[in-house]
């Protein structure tokens, strides 16, 4: 499956359907299913760990108006993953990169 790391909170705030937007600096051609991985700096709660299953469903140029559901700043020149069907997971280790990522491994979803 396709993985993506992100920093906490973050990653924490996507696992819990509260942020259904990333900013990122690149445009992705990539729709379909979507590992959230939490980054391991900063050192927190969950650190280096898979949170939640999500399908990338859009990629665009960011807007002032992706403010809110992004939970940050507008950033001109940035593009916008839009995430749907967010669901937690039981969370597993994983060794993140930059970007994009495969990830094998059984995924156990949370009700």
């Amino acid at each position: 499956m396709k993985a993506l790391s992100v920093r906490q909170p973050d990653a924490s705030l996507i696992a819990q359907g509260k942020k259904t937007i990333i900013v990122k600096p690149k445009y992705t051609y990539y729709r379909g299913p979507l590992l959230i991985c939490s980054s391991a700096k900063p050192a927190l709660k969950l650190s280096g760990s898979a949170l939640a299953k999500a399908y990338l469903v859009e990629c665009r140029a960011m807007s002032q108006n992706d403010c809110v559901l992004s939970r940050c700043l507008y950033k001109p020149g940035q593009y916008v993953w839009i995430l749907d069907q967010i669901k937690p997971i039981k969370p597993f280790l994983v060794k993140g990169k930059g970007g994009l990522f495969e990830v094998e491994h059984r995924i156990e979803v949370l009700e």
